[in-house]
């Protein structure tokens, strides 16, 4: 139930969700490029190399991502790094 109120007591944990196969990648542009911009270059990064993309953020500190791993996610990431900061966790 998403609501104001929760059936939880305060510190109760409500779920847990497990997945494999998925990295967070973290890139800050090395230039100073507006944090929409630098959502929309990483977006077409990831859609070029056919990196499906579960969860894409951006802040002043740059962008974080939910991507899948594999052959195609190595291929956005060298791509990354030409335009900045990568760290993938």
């Amino acid at each position: 139930v998403v609501g104001p109120e929760s059936a939880l007591a305060e510190g109760e944990i409500g779920a847990v969700t497990h997945r494999t196969g998925v990295a967070v990648v973290q890139f800050a542009p090395s230039s100073g490029v507006s944090a929409p911009r630098q959502m929309n270059l990483a977006a077409e990064i990831f859609e070029e190399n056919g990196v499906p993309i579960e969860h894409l953020s951006a802040s002043r500190a740059g962008v974080s991502a939910t991507v899948e791993e594999g052959d195609a996610l190595d291929s956005a990431l060298r791509r990354l790094e030409r335009l900045g900061t990568v760290e993938v966790i």
